[in-house]
């Protein structure tokens, strides 16, 4: 007798849970692997800007400083910033589980730029605004010394380089002879 009182409940529970399975199959056929992040300057002022980016299939973003001065090149990795793609209790949606357990993810978030000229210091704060996550900062200081950050004029960019998909030019700096170049750039994997 509790057999069957129990059947409809089991018959309810594995409707509900086909409906689940079904629609995570949809959704993950649906869904495209390709990595994108779209980059967008909210403001910017003489020493920083602030950018919101959007990303999808994205689980880093590694930030470089660039300089050139006639045949001298400098590159130096400033940091990495992990993106918030894990799965947890803020961002848990059932009906994505299999695109996130496949590495299919989203994030939102914001990157703060701020150029310190006194230092030649470059600060970056990144964070998540899916999840609310903390500031993770990245900062580099005395990136070339013998030159100074002052004597540059900086333009913040949000502009994709066209040569690689995966890079966004968001700093360009130079002098007023242009015969040196500052550049920060991210790359995204």
């Amino acid at each position: 007798m509790e057999i069957n009182q129990k059947r409809p409940y089991l018959k309810y529970f594995l409707i509900i849970l086909s409906i689940f399975l079904i629609a995570n199959i949809i959704n993950f056929l649906r869904s495209d692997s390709a990595k994108t992040l779209n980059l967008t300057i909210n403001k910017s002022h003489l020493t920083e800007a602030n950018y919101t980016y959007s990303s999808s299939n994205v689980h880093k973003i590694t930030f470089v400083f660039y300089y050139s001065h006639g045949d001298d090149i400098v590159q130096d990795e400033l940091g990495t910033y992990e993106l918030n793609n894990f799965l947890g209790f803020h961002n848990f949606d059932p009906f994505n589980l299999l695109n996130h357990l496949a590495g299919k993810d989203k994030d939102k978030g914001v990157i703060n730029l701020s150029l310190m000229n006194e230092d030649n210091c470059v600060y970056l704060d990144c964070y998540s605004s899916k999840d609310a996550s903390q500031p993770t900062t990245i900062s580099e200081v005395n990136l070339q010394e013998g030159i100074s950050f002052d004597d540059y004029q900086f333009k913040f960019e949000s502009n994709k380089k066209l040569e690689d998909k995966n890079v966004y030019t968001v700093l360009e700096g130079s002098t007023e002879n242009n015969d040196s170049k500052i550049q920060i750039y991210l790359i995204y994997e």
